[in-house]
């Protein structure tokens, strides 16, 4: 015989305690075993309910997100536990699942619900059931899941519970409306997607209609048809009011014409979904995350002015075959773009999709290649920053097309959450930006040779065979700074390279000590020895020739002539000497060396090219997996750079 645990150590969720769930002195909290002679989570007729809001009047739309989850089995399943009892392994716990940024989060409650001094339940409950209670447990996982602030519309309740892709339709504005939408509505329809519509109303205005509809209510499409009736075609939808037993009374009784649900409902919301059920198909769900990190890849519109456009993430969407059944060979296509920020300004956003001239390469669109690879564009924005997620429907020829996530200005920071749904199978990736970092050495890059002493397996061509930037280290100048013993360490490097651009270029260039212990090191090449960190002439005349180079490369980004670049240049500036860098070292750099106002001078990127480079040798130099490379030399190589 199973064991029943006593009250005392059923389980109490301090996590989210009753005082948390609501403010009310005025109630009791009790279990349902406490209310209910025969309590049931789920009964068998969950689909046959009519659920009241108990005292929670505000947070009416989530009774109806509730309704809307019940009238689909499928959906419900993702969500509710009904494997969980109040008889067999009963612990006073209870588990639902909620859909947060592309993955499913399961929230656990315990069962304690408010009832009200004078016996009467303060809690959701399924008035056709009065002894179910997944409505309340499920309402109080939820007040959990959001702490205590649930959205506040409909739809993204919905999308909460199902993880769908939200598609809206405003039927009040017909030169907006798809000419196909009777079309979308059937194929939706048999794909088991959530619909729900309503008439707009003035806060709690519940005004019933000539035509037996309610405002204010939400009502979800349970059927749709297309018949021959007297030789002319039909179109009907069936209605269910998800607060009352009201509905549409007007011509065809329960049933309501397309061209009336046109004309009389004002807003309709489609919630596509992924999960494939018993009795039709599913769409095929691509996702991808990604952020903007100002400085780097937060380029904003291409309509403004700053030209940072392609340097946003880009995504490639390969389409291979058109929908089953589909007479002009289309693919249909829902994007997504769904955009969360740690502050507490969401920024307004919105994305693009270009169809590329032939099969995609592994290279992103930028403003010289554009034109070139590119055919035509859509563009898609937020209309408002409220909208948490900007989704748009595609009808689409197979073939490969780019997608580019943006915010409406540039380095506004946000993390995303781009998806793809499709009726084929597709796919959906980031255009070669997440690649890992990689140094090609060519001449073309003209990097001068890291190691001149050949302390390094590093080996390039002749230094005197490439052609080197006019520039001339005096010896006698070298010696004045370099003393008796014809060596120059840190310090006389930063005075040395002051005078050296003075004299070459009439600029004053800075150069602190950390940033001259970098560019010896770089000369010097990395070890594990013991040695003095000084340069002789040879090696000094080397490093001021590697300096003009890269002073060459900074004057190319540098086309205002104020002595500072972007960090969003930075990615460039490492491609000039060989260098891929990959997202997350470029956010690092630019945080790290940019500020606050992502900004570089010559010295910041001095400092940032040689680091890079010494850390590279130190990573091919080491051989980690042998026992003699201890945390000493470790550090000693490291410390060096």
């Amino acid at each position: 015989m199973e064991a029943k645990l006593s009250p005392f150590d059923l389980h109490e969720d301090t996590e989210f305690p009753p005082s948390r769930m609501c403010q009310q002195n005025s109630c009791r909290w009790k279990r349902p075993h406490e209310i209910s002679t025969t309590p049931e989570l789920v009964s068998d007729k969950y689909p046959n309910m009519l659920l009241n809001r108990g005292s929670d009047d505000k947070n009416s739309h989530i009774t109806d997100a509730m309704f809307i989850l019940a009238s689909s089995k499928n959906s419900f399943d993702q969500v509710v536990h009904d494997s969980e009892t109040f008889e067999h392994n009963y612990t006073g716990e209870f588990s639902f699942n909620f859909w947060k940024w592309g993955e499913w989060t399961t929230v656990s409650v315990d069962d304690r619900l408010p009832v009200a001094l004078d016996g009467h339940p303060a809690f959701i409950q399924n008035e056709k059931n009065l002894h179910e209670y997944w409505p309340a447990l499920l309402h109080k996982a939820y007040l959990k899941f959001t702490d205590r602030n649930p959205p506040k519309k409909l739809i993204d309740v919905v999308i909460d519970l199902s993880g769908g892709i939200p598609e809206s339709f405003d039927l009040r504005n017909e030169e907006k409306l798809p000419d196909y939408l009777w079309d979308i509505i059937l194929k939706s329809h048999e794909m088991e997607s959530l619909m729900m519509c309503q008439i707009t109303a003035d806060d709690d205005d519940e005004e019933e209609m000539w035509n037996g509809l309610v405002r204010g209510h939400v009502y979800i499409v349970t059927a749709v048809i297309e018949s021959r009736i007297e030789g002319w075609t039909t179109k009907l939808l069936r209605l269910k009011n998800t607060r009352s037993r009201n509905g549409w009374t007007g011509k065809w009784s329960e049933w309501i014409s397309f061209n009336d649900f046109v004309r009389c409902l004002h807003l309709l919301d489609l919630i596509h979904l992924s999960t494939p059920t018993q009795k039709s198909a599913a769409w095929y769900e691509e996702r991808c995350r990604g952020q903007w990190v100002s400085g780097v890849n937060a380029g904003g519109s291409e309509s403004h002015q700053k030209g940072l456009y392609h340097s946003n993430p880009q995504f490639c969407l390969v389409l291979r075959r058109p929908d089953i059944g589909d007479l002009c060979g289309e693919c249909s296509c829902l994007l997504a773009l769904q955009v969360k920020s740690k502050r507490r300004r969401v920024p307004m956003a919105g994305f693009d999709v270009y169809l590329m001239k032939r099969a995609a390469e592994a290279s992103p669109l930028t403003a010289d290649n554009h034109c070139e690879k590119a055919i035509s564009k859509k563009h898609f924005m937020a209309s408002c920053a409220q909208v948490r997620e900007v989704t748009c429907r595609l009808q689409l020829d197979p073939g490969y097309y780019y997608v580019i996530p943006h915010t409406s200005r540039p380095s506004e920071e946000a993390e995303f959450l781009l998806r793809a749904m499709t009726m084929s199978k597709s796919e959906l990736g980031p255009v070669c930006q997440e690649e890992p970092t990689s140094y090609q050495r060519t001449l073309s890059t003209v990097d001068f040779g890291v190691f001149l002493n050949g302390s390094s397996h590093l080996k390039f061509k002749n230094f005197n065979q490439i052609e080197r930037p006019i520039g001339s280290l005096p010896h006698d100048l070298f010696i004045s700074y370099a003393g008796e013993d014809h060596v120059i360490d840190a310090r006389d490097m930063r005075d040395l390279l002051s005078d050296l651009f003075r004299r070459e270029f009439c600029e004053t260039k800075s150069f602190g000590v950390e940033c001259c212990r970098s560019l010896i090191t770089l000369q010097l090449g990395i070890n594990d020895e013991l040695e003095d960190a000084e340069l002789g002439y040879e090696a000094t005349v080397a490093l001021w020739d590697r300096l003009l180079h890269w002073n060459q490369i900074f004057a190319k980004f540098d086309r205002d002539r104020s002595g500072c670049i972007e960090t969003y240049n930075l990615r460039d500036v490492f491609l000039e000497i060989g260098f891929k860098l990959h997202f997350n070292v470029l956010a690092y750099y630019a945080i790290h060396f940019g500020g606050k106002l992502r900004s570089l001078t010559f010295e910041d990127v001095v400092t940032c090219l040689s680091k890079t480079l010494n850390a590279y040798a130190a990573y091919k130099n080491a051989d980690l997996t042998k026992p003699s490379l201890t945390l000493d030399k470790w550090l000693l190589l490291t410390t060096k750079m």
